[in-house]
């Protein structure tokens, strides 16, 4: 057979043809529930050509019978007369023609004996005559699969992996240039495992209406596993370039308005916490991702709902509204949807047993702690099946890692520990972490470091591509909590190599509800510094890493612990930070991106603030980033973060006064339009204002009081749509130019007057624009 529907569970099964009657029957076939997820019947009241040629209105029902053998076909004889008692007969039911659908191959013979079945029923129970027998089978649905690919894509475990694997290499090899192959592995590993949800089809649906999609829900629920199924529904069935991106600002590298792309944005606003280095960025990055996406330019984010919670709290972008509409929560499935989940897993472990009986599944897919990463877990690292060993895993769901790791011999245990502390799960970055590890603790026995990732992957690790990662991102939080209470050795190590993840998590105090944080107490400041060292000193740390790390140090609440537990070694430990950072090969950044090459080098001039180290940083260095990133947007902002490293004299040279005076004039253009929009003939002078205003300074206050008492909000006009994010964009320009001396802040008080009649009004202008927005008046 083409397609191996007995590898479906029954319910998958029934919602396989569900779908595909949809197509051959008619699209209002509905489901009439079974009870309790024990099956639904399929009913449809109308015309259909498919079964009768009259062109008469019927009443028609479909009972839905999987069967895992094809050798079956006497299990089918007996549910035909069983379910034809309990339609007809036990609940007086009428239907005028009932169809049996099986997954089963049934011959012209076979046929015949189902059909007399039904007449000696029909005659038995003195029935209508008029009553007729249907039969929809793997022919038909077969047929129904060859002509709508979408089919194979939502069950794709029933296409033959060698079939599966050909349409794959395929269809990359048109798009070899644009997308990475790595996506080939991570297809073919998702198939056989993908059982298809309620929440799948909610998020396809979306995404076809509304351009983008926000999967969240906690850790194990399924995010990352149901949004790169929808990337692969998308590849094959409408042939999507699919971009898996760590973060926003690598959006515009791909972007190409001539193909039709989605991307995809994993854990889109932090892994373990809110990165609220980039959530300033995320307003201004998401509102222009929003404007390009369209029916051919798509996006998938996927977030823990506690931080996509923390993000809607700190961030300015109105989130509520345009990301409410398009959130899918995807951590509650059906009942029926678990037990599929959980017999996929188990034939997949275990071929040749028997699945356990119905109700110790039912049961089980009701634990508090069932879900499909957990689930998956359990058969990954499971021998042999033990129900009382599976319900144990269920109570303690990560209490396996810390079995797993326990018993692994030294060598590997270091292995994991080096991806852990990795940078970015490349070679070169766990190498370093692994060369730092067993430094540690004092290991001379040497491996093959590569060959060793390898064997775990499948179990404990993944690899997409050439990077390597734990297989769920819950097992990072369990081995940071391990490790974080382990007192005798693997706490000190913890610190000693911290890498931007594990800082997200460290806090110098924490509640009880910060279950993954790790508290920073006085003993581990001398490991900790060792480690913000080491990260420094790592050639494959980025600069979005150290301008993280920065970030983390500068924060009130890192400033005034470590003033506290440093005391006196406060500044010599800020000064040998900064002594490293300026001692970093600047070059190695050249090509980053621009905003991250701004903030590396304004974050440098605060930590200077903060320490006695004089900075110098040769001039050439700047030169070579402004040349590099001239035809950058955010060129601007590269020239205020990187001249006040200069002198005036050198600064205005290497810039020139013709793109300053450029700049100037433009900025005040801008001003002054959004000015005029607002305020019309009255900005910028407000002449009955400065009148009054003079009046007053004089003391001639009864001349004053004739003046009608106005304020700016008094001449306020209605203004565009693009009011708010014009102001916006001049608003980060002037709080850039403010803090860079001598360039930024000349022009800056230039224009600070004028711009602040258009701050007035900031508060009014920022409602107006996001309730417009969210009522779609805009």
């Amino acid at each position: 057979m083409k397609y191996n529907l007995a590898a479906l569970e029954w319910q998958q099964f029934e919602v396989l043809a569900f779908q595909c009657l949809q197509f051959d029957v008619s699209k209002s076939v509905q489901y009439v529930q079974g009870g309790s997820d024990k099956g639904r019947d399929i009913v449809y009241e109308g015309i259909t050509n498919f079964f009768d040629a009259d062109s008469k209105s019927y009443k028609y029902i479909f009972q839905v019978k999987h069967k895992s053998n094809i050798a079956n076909f006497a299990a089918l004889k007996s549910d035909l007369a069983k379910e034809l008692d309990k339609v007809y007969i036990k609940n007086k039911l009428f239907f005028d023609r009932y169809c049996l659908v099986t997954n089963l191959a049934i011959t012209a013979s076979q046929l015949d004996e189902l059909q007399v079945i039904f007449s000696d029923f029909i005659t038995t129970h003195s029935l209508p005559n008029t009553l007729r027998f249907n039969l929809y089978n793997y022919q038909h649905i077969e047929a129904c699969i060859d002509n709508h690919d979408s089919l194979k894509w939502n069950f794709p475990k029933i296409v033959k992996q060698t079939d599966f694997k050909l349409l794959l290499d395929g269809l990359f090899k048109k798009h070899e240039k644009n997308i990475t192959t790595g996506w080939i592995e991570v297809f073919k590993k998702n198939q056989e495992k993908f059982v298809y949800t309620k929440k799948f089809s909610d998020t396809l649906d979306l995404i076809q209406q509304k351009n983008i999609v926000l999967l969240s829900g906690p850790p194990k629920s399924g995010k990352s596993f149901t949004a790169e199924m929808l990337a692969l529904y998308m590849f094959l069935e409408e042939e999507f370039i699919v971009y898996k991106l760590d973060r926003f600002e690598d959006f515009d590298k791909y972007f190409d308005s001539s193909q039709k792309q989605l991307f995809l944005f994993d854990d889109a606003f932090g892994k373990h916490n809110l990165e609220y280095t980039r959530s300033d960025a995320f307003d201004r990055k998401i509102e222009f991702i929003l404007n390009l996406l369209g029916n051919n330019h798509k996006c998938v984010f996927t977030s823990r709902a506690y931080i996509y919670k923390a993000l809607k709290a700190h961030a300015d972008f109105n989130f509520e509204s345009i990301l409410s509409e398009i959130t899918v929560e995807v951590s509650s499935l059906s009942t029926g949807e678990k037990d599929s989940i959980f017999r996929r897993y188990f034939t997949l472990k275990f071929p040749t047993l028997s699945t356990p009986e119905d109700d110790f599944i039912e049961n089980l897919v009701n634990h508090t702690n069932y879900a499909p990463e957990t689930v998956r877990a359990y058969f990954e690292n499971a021998d042999d099946f033990d129900k009382a060993a599976l319900i144990q895993h269920l109570n303690a769901p990560d209490a396996y890692l810390k079995t797993v790791f326990i018993n692994l011999l030294q060598p590997k245990k270091l292995v994991l520990l080096a991806l852990l502390f990795s940078t970015t799960g490349t070679d070169a970055s766990i190498a370093y972490a692994y060369r730092n590890v067993r430094s540690d603790v004092g290991e001379k026995e040497l491996i093959n470091l590569k060959e060793e990732l390898e064997i775990m992957v499948g179990s404990v690790i993944k690899k997409s591509g050439q990077l390597y990662n734990f297989y769920h991102p819950s097992m990072f939080d369990f081995f940071v909590n391990y490790l974080g209470n382990d007192l005798s050795q693997y706490r000190q190590i913890l610190f000693r190599n911290i890498n931007i993840e594990l800082l997200s998590l460290a806090k110098f105090k924490t509640l009880k509800t910060d279950t993954n944080s790790v508290e920073i107490k006085t003993d581990d400041i001398e490991d900790f510094i060792l480690g913000t060292k080491r990260l420094l000193k790592n050639n494959t740390v980025s600069l979005y890493e150290i301008n993280s790390l920065i970030h983390w140090i500068d924060s009130p609440d890192s400033m005034v612990n470590f003033q506290v537990k440093l005391r006196p070694n406060f500044n010599k430990y800020m000064d040998e930070m900064l002594q490293v950072i300026k001692e970093l090969n600047f070059t190695r950044f050249i090509n980053d991106n621009t905003i991250d090459i701004c903030i590396f080098f304004d974050a440098i001039r605060k930590l200077v603030t903060i320490s006695s180290e004089q900075t110098y940083i040769d001039p050439s260095y700047i030169e070579a980033f402004l040349q590099r990133h001239q035809s950058s947007p955010d060129y601007w902002h590269l020239v205020f973060s990187l001249t006040p490293y200069l002198r005036k004299e050198e600064a205005i040279a290497l810039v020139t006064a013709s793109w300053l005076n450029n700049f100037y004039k433009k900025l005040e253009a801008e001003i002054d339009s959004l000015g005029h929009e607002l305020f019309g003939e009255a900005y910028p002078n407000f002449t009955l204002l400065a009148e009054k205003k003079q009046l007053i300074a004089d003391k001639k206050f009864a001349e004053a009081n004739k003046i009608l008492q106005q304020t700016h909000a008094d001449f306020k006009l209605p203004t565009s749509k693009l009011w708010y994010p014009r102001y916006k964009s001049c608003k980060e320009k002037m709080m850039v130019m403010r803090n860079s001396r001598p360039l930024g802040d000349i022009i800056y008080q230039r224009l600070t007057e004028r711009f602040s009649f258009l701050t007035k009004l900031e508060e009014n202008q920022k409602n107006r624009y996001f309730h417009n927005t969210q009522k779609k008046w805009w």
